[in-house]
């Protein structure tokens, strides 16, 4: 399911939205890596500025947001509908210190700078990414951190999901699932991150064989046609193991994997 349909299906219900929160960190391991690097980049700061560039459901800039209550946190995303959603859940849930805004992420000016930008699964979606790096540096404070999260390819260990994945592919404009423009090599996004005057300081290579398996048994339940009523079940009976194939995962240092995370610096 695509964020905005998980918004559509919750609607304004604050608690379901809370909810949802909780059940896409729980089965989705790229958040595990994300938030870990948050917790680190952000330890012992009371008082920054951060920006969730395509915030989606706006799941990280909330975990910021409520986390760190003197900072400043503002989620753009180009979907007028989930910003709206999003604002709702905010002002419902008396985070004052977030606001979601509808913006162009090659727009961003030296006007508001922040000290940490997080863009997570969004520059495989945008042809033109080199100018949203630039931007990016545009838009840092001096020192600031650039986090950086997308996919490098999609293997898959369950082969009907990888037939099933193909099928996504030859269907698409583009030749690649999910409305990927690209899949990025460690290289290709260092050498782009570079280019933009970004000094690269660290690379964590996600969702090795433990975690691609992981995937696959989660996105296989979510893509069959009974999703709403095997969830319930399939997070009681499997997800355990799941998670267990996820923490091995999270644990170890992967030589190739499913998903880059680049932290880098102005």
């Amino acid at each position: 399911m695509t964020f905005k349909q998980i918004a559509e299906l919750i609607g304004d219900k604050t608690w379901l939205r809370t909810l949802a929160y909780r059940v896409i960190h729980l089965t989705t391991l790229r958040e595990w890596y994300i938030r870990r690097t948050l917790k680190t980049l952000l330890h012992g700061k009371k008082i920054f500025s951060f920006l969730d560039a395509g915030t989606g459901l706006g799941q990280h800039a909330v975990y910021v947001a409520k986390r760190f209550p003197h900072a400043d946190v503002l989620g753009v995303e180009a979907d007028a509908a989930l910003i709206k959603s999003n604002m709702r859940y905010a002002v419902k849930s008396n985070i004052d210190n977030l606001v979601f805004k509808q913006a162009d992420l090659s727009a961003l000016t030296a006007s508001q700078q922040f000290d940490v930008i997080l863009c997570a699964s969004v520059l495989e979606h945008i042809a033109e990414d080199e100018k949203i790096l630039h931007s990016f540096q545009t838009a840092l404070h001096k020192n600031g951190y650039l986090v950086i999260y997308v996919p490098v390819s999609e293997q898959r260990v369950l082969r009907c999901l990888g037939r099933k994945i193909n099928k996504m592919a030859q269907a698409s404009s583009t030749g690649l699932p999910h409305g990927h423009v690209r899949y990025y090599s460690v290289n290709e996004l260092t050498g782009k991150l570079t280019n933009a005057g970004f000094k690269i300081m660290n690379i964590i290579i996600a969702c090795g064989f433990f975690g691609r398996l992981s995937y696959d048994i989660v996105t296989s339940v979510q893509y069959s046609r009974l999703f709403k009523v095997i969830f319930p079940f399939y997070l009681l009976l499997v997800h355990p193991f799941v998670l267990l194939l996820m923490w091995i995962d999270y644990r170890s240092t992967n030589i190739n994997g499913n998903g880059l995370l680049v932290i880098a610096q102005k």
